[in-house]
């Protein structure tokens, strides 16, 4: 099994944080994934299944479900991804939001593992890529978080325009 923790602060509220990431629409924007279809769950959270056409031509297909949230402080998704090597990758996606001054810490963590077990095993260099992949994800999430509160808090608030004293 991997586990990786990431953790940043946002000039984001916790309120906001959580909208964002309860919201399928704009989680949408951020899947590598073709989404095939979004269905609500009991929970109030999401099933979403989707695919994608990996670069030797096999499509994989992944399906996600919140499987726990605690308003505006904890959201968890549970996904699988096959075909994966010889099986199908699990991940575990955990995302505490703790109130940080005016803003929203946010921790992430991931757990993955492939069932059956993984053909070659986790190597350092397939260990380096999953990494890597979990970094750029993380960076494009708060970036669109950021950049979805900015656009909201403009609208809500526009500036006045300026006048011309010519």
């Amino acid at each position: 099994m991997i586990k990786i923790k990431k953790k940043a602060t946002l000039p984001v509220p916790p309120d906001e944080v959580f909208a964002f990431l309860c919201d399928p629409d704009r989680m949408r924007s951020l899947s590598r994934y073709e989404i095939d279809d979004v269905s609500d769950l009991p929970n109030g959270l999401h099933r979403t299944t989707s695919h994608r056409t990996r670069r030797d031509g096999v499509v994989m297909h992944r399906v996600s479900e919140g499987i726990e949230m605690v308003p505006n402080s904890r959201v968890v998704v549970r996904a699988y991804s096959e075909p994966f090597g010889n099986g199908r990758l699990e991940v575990l996606l955990t995302r505490e939001l703790t109130p940080a001054g005016k803003g929203t810490l946010i921790t992430s963590e991931i757990e993955a593992r492939v069932r059956p077990g993984y053909v070659g095993r986790f190597t350092p260099r397939r260990y380096g890529g999953f990494k890597q992949g979990t970094d750029v994800g993380h960076q494009r999430l708060l970036a669109a978080i950021i950049e979805s509160f900015v656009s909201r808090t403009a609208q809500v608030n526009p500036e006045p325009e300026a006048e011309d004293h010519a």
